[in-house]
């Protein structure tokens, strides 16, 4: 039986596909058409929760279009084989396609023999990696499967900032040869599994199973599946990639999940820089200090008050960082984000099975961090949200306050989103949802409502020019300044100035 899901957004040819394929054989296998769905995005949906082996999508789609979809596909479900249908003149579309290995590349409308050939040939490139059917697995299974050696590997491009990431077509086209690679090698290698439902911070994160009969069979794959992977990124993509090591595990294996030894594996490459890192399982360092210790931090929560506590925080984690250690680090977050969250349990009376969950989820994700800056950023906000949290009579709050503060006081100059975030101490993206969600509008909707009502007042003085009101309100082009004005108030500056005088 072939699985086939149908994405169009127009009904008529969803339908026409439906009949045309279920009446066809493909070398005696049927086919059974598991969905038709009319966008990409319900098309992610679907995939998430049914088997599906081919999916045939229109590569001109409201919203995201087809080969957005296809890209995600890639990545998420590697598997998966995709035709893409369009009509005359894609040309473009055409060589982007071509370029994410999409099965085949057909035109509308859709000859029956056509789609037959592309059929066949999606099932002999499924076929051709029968062997390797292995390679996609859930991570509670590997870690469950009866195998006498296992290790797991984390490995992640170490910066997705640079500009070489944009050359090679952006994050999502980057994620998704980092699977395609992986592919490659475990086709050549075997013993070799894509993780696909670990927790990750990103679609770049790559986690792999190695299992083998015998631990110098697997270490020997697991060497050279790291060397190669890590060679292939630095001499033919031009991209910096860490790997992270779990210990060795056999039948009886007990301890912490392989999946967390090798991301906090993977996590020195904050302290030594790009490499191929192997956890120690017999490296045992102290804990954190007990909860006695943290009465600083207890004092902050317990008045809410959010710059005494970021500064208690921000302390720690520098003496985390300074030790050089993943491990003490890993330790130290993990016993922070147990107190805050034991605190917000005795204040709201939420369930302790809670915090632990809260805690493992987000130090599974922060221990895929690239930078030390990165990992800064993420306790800050997290602990921003979490005073939220508890003093919810605060409905602005002072971050969205000092933002709205810094702004009046900066009305005179050109500024961006990011300027306001550096100077409250905040990320862009976390500024940028305050507003939306506390403010009932966006950061450039309130900048050019505030600009807007100060040019009115402006405009209201006898003699005052247009240009100058301009240069008043942060606005280096008089023309810009007047269709902005004119956009906000119905009319001109000019004609604003005349009937207000």
């Amino acid at each position: 039986m072939m699985k086939v899901l149908i994405v169009d957004d127009e009904q008529e040819i969803r339908e026409g596909l439906q009949v045309m394929l279920g009446a066809m054989t493909v070398d005696d296998t049927r086919i059974e058409v598991v969905g038709a769905v009319g966008g990409a995005i319900a098309a992610l949906e679907f995939l998430g929760g049914t088997e599906t082996q081919i999916v045939i999508t229109d590569i001109r789609m409201p919203g995201m279009d087809g080969l957005g979809m296809t890209e995600t596909i890639r990545y998420r479900y590697p598997s998966i084989q995709i035709i893409v249908l369009s009509g005359y003149g894609d040309f473009a579309y055409m060589q982007r396609a071509l370029r994410l290995s999409t099965v085949d590349y057909l035109l509308k409308p859709v000859d029956e023999q056509e789609l037959e050939r592309a059929l066949r040939r999606a099932a002999e490139h499924s076929n051709h990696k029968l062997r390797a059917r292995r390679k996609n697995m859930p991570r509670a299974a590997f870690e469950e499967m009866d195998a006498p050696w296992k290790l797991v590997l984390a490995a992640d491009i170490d910066t997705m900032e640079e500009a070489r990431v944009e050359e090679l077509g952006g994050v999502q086209l980057v994620s998704w040869l980092m699977v395609k690679v992986f592919e490659e090698l475990a086709d050549e290698l075997g013993h070799l599994c894509y993780l696909a439902d670990a927790v990750r911070l990103d679609d770049a994160n790559l986690v792999i199973g190695a299992f083998a009969d015998s631990q110098e069979e697997g270490e020997r794959i697991a060497d050279e599946f790291a060397a190669r992977f890590a060679a292939f990124w630095r001499d033919s993509m031009k991209l910096p990639v860490s790997i992270g090591m779990s210990a060795s595990l056999g039948r009886a294996s007990t301890g912490a999940s392989p999946y967390y030894q090798a991301c906090q594996a993977l996590l020195a490459r904050l302290f030594q820089g790009t490499g191929i890192y192997r956890n120690d399982a017999d490296k045992e360092r102290g804990g954190e200090r007990p909860k006695a210790e943290w009465h600083a931090l207890l004092a902050a929560l317990e008045t809410a008050n959010e710059a005494a506590l970021q500064t208690e925080a921000r302390g720690r984690l520098d003496a985390w960082l300074e030790r050089g250690d993943a491990g003490s680090l890993v330790r130290g977050l993990e016993a922070m984000l147990l107190i805050l969250y034991e605190y917000m349990e005795e204040r709201q009376s939420a369930s302790s099975m809670l915090r632990a969950l809260t805690t493992a989820d987000l130090i599974l994700k922060w221990i895929w961090v690239r930078s030390e800056a990165e990992l800064r950023q993420r306790v800050q906000d997290q602990i921003r949200r979490i005073v939220e949290e508890i003093s919810p009579e605060k409905p602005e709050g002072h971050v969205l306050v000092a933002a709205k503060a810094y702004i009046r006081s900066h009305l005179t100059t050109s500024f961006t989103l990011a300027d306001v975030a550096a100077a409250v101490y905040v990320s862009p993206h976390y500024l940028s949802h305050l507003f939306r969600e506390r403010s009932d509008m966006t950061f450039l909707e309130y900048v050019t409502a505030l600009r807007m009502e100060e040019a009115k007042q402006m405009l209201r003085e006898p003699g005052v020019k247009i240009y100058e009101v301009a240069e008043q309100v942060g606005y280096k082009s008089w023309k810009h300044f007047s269709r902005v004005f004119k956009d906000f108030t119905g009319i001109g500056p000019a004609d604003y100035r005349r009937d207000a005088t």
